[in-house]
């Protein structure tokens, strides 16, 4: 019965994959075409194994840093761009404070060149700096609340590194780029 099971699947796959253009199959990984310069996304967290760090985006509190959580006055997930390897919020640039502690501030003076789009993973790309992935830690005020540093951290010794998933706020689905396309003969299963 499993062995059934199985080629059926595979007859599946198969005919899923002959019904899709080679174009799709051989597309780059590193194809960034969904966030351009100076368009908006958002950033979450990817950190398995800490549910303080784990599927958190980034809010930017009124003292302008950068957190994994409401905080500060901080209650809407930021939206950032980027712009000649600057990152931006709200016209701010980004700065690295104590030990690198993500903020933002209106002075270009200090402004921090270098972020960038790493590899592709799942909606979304890696945002580095200088090709380093960020690292949150609990703040002093309350040890549920991480803030974000591209740097060493605070010393705190649940500091963790993370990854920085950069998310289109548009994102462009192949399915809705056209409405008024006739429908596919797609094969029956």
């Amino acid at each position: 019965m499993k062995l059934f099971s199985s080629v059926s699947l595979s007859s599946a796959l198969f005919s899923l994959l002959a019904c899709s253009p080679i174009s799709s199959l051989a597309a780059p990984l590193t194809d960034r075409s969904d966030i351009k310069q100076n368009e908006e996304f958002s950033v979450m967290s990817l950190r398995s194994g800490n549910g303080n760090v784990h599927f958190h985006s980034f809010y930017v509190g009124d003292n302008n840093n950068v957190y994994l959580d409401p905080y500060d006055n901080g209650n809407e997930a930021a939206k950032f761009t980027l712009a000649d390897t600057y990152l931006l919020h709200e016209g701010f640039s980004a700065h690295l404070g104590d030990n690198g502690a993500l903020y933002f501030q209106r002075n270009d003076e200090g402004s921090i060149l270098g972020f960038d789009f790493g590899e592709r993973i799942a909606s979304g790309y890696a945002l580095e700096l200088h090709g380093q992935s960020p690292v949150a830690c609990p703040i002093e005020e309350n040890s549920s609340v991480y803030s974000v540093f591209f740097g060493k951290g605070n010393g705190n010794s649940k500091c963790v590194g993370f990854t920085a998933l950069a998310i289109p706020n548009n994102p462009v689905s192949s399915s809705s780029s056209s409405s008024t396309a006739a429908p596919s003969n797609a094969a029956k299963i």
